[in-house]
């Protein structure tokens, strides 16, 4: 819930800031691009070996649900345990501010695969870190990944029941039906104010 209102407000601001903007309003989806590629080149190229996953580029900045997928799946250079979970914060921010630059500036993208990847990424994190912070032994962090989506965007955009059962779908499986509950809960009730749309 706190990372899903943090999201909304992320979009917002840089909507504002974008509106701020002086010149045409044509020239502001570049000016996300060039930012998006900024966010890029400080990621990738002056932080040489800030995450040694191979996967996480293309999970970070790329389209689609790359984030999700890395945390429901994982990578073996990923690993387990604290840094894993430290590698999928990181994504989920970074994932997050490059969203609100492509879509707070006006460019042609949506929000739907990115507030799915990213609470995959902040469930799956979740996962790992109870694996090693509470020595809980038997710990799936893909089903934490998947009710950390649901509960993501459930949340944000305000529709729980919905996003529960389409995860369920896309899990191919009701197992997770009562987490998925319980979280998407505690996430529509501590976001009633909040709203992506």
């Amino acid at each position: 819930a706190l990372a899903a209102s943090a999201f909304v407000k992320l979009l917002a601001a840089v909507r504002r800031a974008a509106a701020r903007l002086p010149g045409p309003t044509w020239t502001r989806p570049a000016l996300g691009g060039l930012a998006l590629g900024g966010l890029a080149v400080v990621v990738f190229v002056t932080i040489p070996g800030w995450l040694e996953v191979p996967a996480a580029h293309v999970a970070t900045l790329g389209g689609g649900y790359g984030s999700g997928q890395l945390a429901i799946t994982g990578d073996p250079a990923l690993g387990v345990g604290s840094a894993a979970a430290l590698a999928l914060v990181a994504i989920a921010a970074i994932r997050a501010l490059a969203t609100a630059l492509t879509i707070g500036t006006g460019g042609s993208a949506g929000d739907f695969a990115p507030s799915l990847a990213i609470g995959a990424a902040l469930g799956g994190a979740v996962g790992h870190a109870a694996s090693a912070w509470f020595g809980v032994d038997g710990v799936a962090p893909g089903a934490f990944a998947l009710v950390g989506m649901a509960a993501f965007y459930g949340g944000a955009a305000n529709v729980p029941l919905a996003a529960t059962i389409m995860v369920c779908e896309m899990a191919g499986s009701y197992d997770l039906l009562v987490p998925l509950m319980l979280a998407q809960g505690v996430a529509f009730v501590a976001l009633r104010r909040v709203a992506l749309y």
